[in-house]
């Protein structure tokens, strides 16, 4: 019994496991990721310490999905998630909030710091180039990323704060839109 009872509550913890991350990535899916920014937000109203959030679209991963399909706009995808984590410090929280579309939670970060991070987010994705290795005659696409950088206010839960970000990473976005 003990055997079966061990063998069960491995079982449990791999399927809480699963159930949390993204299918294609190792980080959060959305309702994890919402879940884990609930749990700082009551950190961060407890002990009165900042907590922002960035929402990031990816620019032109449509065009990408397009013109080298799928298995390549996957492996994009995984791409720009292992360079979030490797890119945030190990307190902080990656998800993928659907499609391209990824958050992080800075824990104890200030406004300016987590601005400074999506712009550095925002480079460093917009240096990636996607081409085709096999058929050179294809154009390649240069990836990017706009980025909505929030502060979490007192009162403000985790799907308001989400909110909140998107908005601002879609205002973002038409900036860059408007650039020259």
């Amino acid at each position: 019994l003990r055997e079966d009872r061990a063998q069960l509550r491995d079982a449990l913890e791999n399927a809480a496991h699963l159930a949390d991350r993204d299918t294609l990535c190792p980080i959060f899916n959305r309702r994890a990721f919402e879940r884990e920014v609930t749990r700082e937000i009551s950190l961060a109203e407890r002990y009165g310490t900042p907590l922002c959030l960035i929402f990031i679209d990816l620019d032109r991963f449509k065009q990408i999905n397009d013109q080298f399909g799928h298995a390549t706009g996957d492996k994009v995808i995984q791409h720009v998630a292992q360079t979030l984590v490797e890119n945030v410090r190990q307190s902080d929280i990656v998800g993928r909030l659907g499609g391209d579309e990824f958050g992080i939670a800075l824990t104890h970060a200030e406004f300016e710091n987590a601005q400074a991070k999506a712009l550095s987010l925002e480079a460093t994705i917009g240096s990636l180039t996607v081409r085709d290795a096999e058929d050179t005659k294809l154009e390649s696409v240069q990836l990017g990323a706009s980025c909505g950088t929030v502060l979490w206010q007192r009162g403000q839960d985790a799907a308001a704060l989400i909110a909140e970000a998107d908005e601002t990473m879609f205002r973002r976005k038409n900036e860059k839109k408007r650039a020259p």
